[in-house]
C-alpha cells in the first residue's frame, strides 16, 4: 500500500527536542516501513525520517493563511505525483482540501479538540472518504457531536525503547513533560503534585 502521512510545518520528524506528535508520527512511519508499505511524507523541510517520498511544506507556519495555501498546493501535487492509496493526516485539515472532493481515502487524526466549523464542512466535502481519529474518546466524542465517522485511537509508545518497571519506591517523583499550554493540563499535574505531596520534576523546551 503506498500512504502520504502528514504533519505540521514547524517541528521536524523525528523531533531534535520537544515534539510529541511529531515522535508519534515517526514511530508510525517506522512501523508502516515494516510492514512493508510505500511512504510518502509532508512536514518540515528539517525533518530526518526514512521515506520512499518526501515533500517539504514551502510553508512554515501553520497559522498563516498565505502559507496554507502554499501547502494545500504541495499537498494536491503530492497525491498526483505519488498517487497514493491513502492520505493520514497530523496536519492540518484544510492542507487536504483540494482533494476533499476526491473518492480517495483519507483520515485526519486529532490530537485536540477539533474545530466543529473545521470538520462539518470537511465532511460535506469529503462525504464517506473521510475518517476521523481522536487520540482520546473525549476528543472522538467531541467530534461525533460535530459531524463524520471517528474513531478514538490512543497514542503508542515503543515498547522496545523502553524498560517496563512493574513498581516504583514509594518516594519516586512526579514528572510532567509537555509544553505548557492549560489544554495540557499543567495546571492539574500541579494540583496532583501538591495533594500527594509528592517531590515534582518538569522538563521544558529551553
Amino acid at each position: 500500500m503506498k500512504i502520504i502521512v502528514t504533519a505540521d510545518p514547524e517541528i521536524p520528524v523525528p523531533p531534535t527536542n520537544y515534539g510529541g506528535i511529531e515522535r508519534i508520527v515517526a514511530g508510525l512511519i517506522e512501523e508502516f516501513k515494516n510492514l512493508g508499505h510505500e511512504i510518502g511524507f509532508a512536514g518540515n523541510q528539517d525533518s530526518k525520517v526514512e521515506v520512499d517520498y518526501f515533500v517539504p511544506w514551502p510553508g512554515l507556519k501553520s497559522g498563516s493563511k498565505w502559507d496554507t495555501l502554499k501547502n494545500m498546493r504541495a499537498l494536491s501535487k503530492a497525491v498526483k505525483h505519488f498517487r497514493p492509496d491513502v492520505v493520514h493526516s497530523f496536519s492540518r485539515l484544510a492542507y487536504m482540501l483540494p482533494i476533499m472532493s476526491s473518492k480517495l481515502p483519507k483520515i485526519m487524526s486529532y490530537q485536540r479538540e477539533p474545530t466543529p466549523g473545521t470538520v462539518k464542512w470537511a465532511s460535506m466535502l469529503s462525504g464517506a472518504s473521510l475518517k476521523f481519529t481522536g487520540c482520546s474518546q473525549y476528543i472522538a466524542n467531541l467530534g461525533k457531536k460535530a459531524a463524520g465517522e471517528w474513531e478514538a485511537i490512543p497514542n503508542f509508545v515503543n515498547l522496545a525503547k523502553f524498560d517496563f518497571v512493574p513498581e516504583v519506591e514509594s518516594e519516586a517523583p512526579l514528572v510532567f513533560l509537555s509544553r505548557i499550554e492549560e489544554i495540557k493540563g499543567t495546571h492539574i499535574a500541579i494540583e496532583v503534585a501538591k495533594r500527594t505531596g509528592k517531590k515534582t520534576y518538569y522538563c521544558r523546551k529551553s
